[in-house]
């Protein structure tokens, strides 16, 4: 007797593939253990055919329905359809205890439709200085020597996901923690007439971390190349470099 968890995902080929777990209790080993049983490309994804799937699977494995006790699928349309879905069909079998979807979609979709009435300002900001320091070596290391400049810890920026509402707390929390190498690292998107406005912060950050007179030159020399490389770039360059200007207002 075992429980299967059923899922769909896409190959680097863009094929969709059907997973399929077990979960079961070894009496040998006195714990419940975890198994993947089969994947199979289903590029036709309807209740029929993911039925046959699945059958198919559970047959190749010597395995029958009816060893089955419970399901879990996750919340497509094609899993828990009210007249044709999946999960109708499997509700058919009646030696199931429990047929139901994945808490983690469910969580998802409840929280997309929660905040789909809020910005993505914070994430696409977020979004914006991860694609423009990770994505390129030569960013990253630089990002890294203003931290050893500034005495702090390495430390690198958490990429945001579509599923926001799983690790924007950790994304934004790192932002915090690098806020200070991220206020010097990107002064040169400040236009030239206004840095004026804004050197009183770096001015702080050096202080806060205790920065010596002989660091100093360093990250200014840091600072204009910046501003020079920034300059020669790309129009998305530039735009995603303005957008992440709003770092200083």
């Amino acid at each position: 007797m075992f429980s299967l968890n059923v899922d769909e995902s896409t190959n680097y080929n863009v094929d969709r593939i059907l997973n399929a777990l077990v979960r079961y209790f070894d009496k040998d080993r006195e714990k419940v253990i975890t198994h993947h049983l089969a994947c199979k490309k289903v590029n036709i994804t309807t209740a029929n055919v993911l039925m046959d799937t699945l059958r198919d699977i559970l047959t190749s494995n010597n395995l029958q329905w009816r060893q089955v006790i419970s399901i879990l699928m996750d919340n497509c349309a094609v899993m828990p359809g009210k007249k044709g879905g999946l999960e109708t069909r499997v509700k058919r079998k009646p030696f199931l205890l429990d047929k139901s979807g994945d808490t983690v979609h469910m969580m998802s979709n409840a929280a997309k439709a929660l905040l789909s009435p809020f910005g993505t300002e914070i994430q696409d900001f977020c979004s914006d200085i991860s694609y423009d320091i990770d994505k390129s070596p030569k960013q990253k290391e630089i990002f890294s020597e203003f931290q050893s400049l500034l005495h702090l810890p390495p430390k690198s920026l958490v990429r945001p996901i579509s599923s926001r509402f799983l690790q924007m707390l950790d994304v934004c929390t790192r932002v915090e923690e690098l806020i200070d190498v991220l206020v010097v690292y990107y002064y040169h998107v400040v236009p030239p007439n206004e840095e004026h406005k804004y050197r009183w912060m770096i001015s702080q950050v050096l202080q806060r971390n205790a920065v010596s007179v002989e660091e100093r030159p360093r990250i200014a020399l840091l600072q204009r190349q910046q501003a020079t490389a920034s300059r020669a770039g790309t129009q998305a360059n530039r735009d995603r470099k303005a957008r992440i200007s709003v770092l200083f207002t």
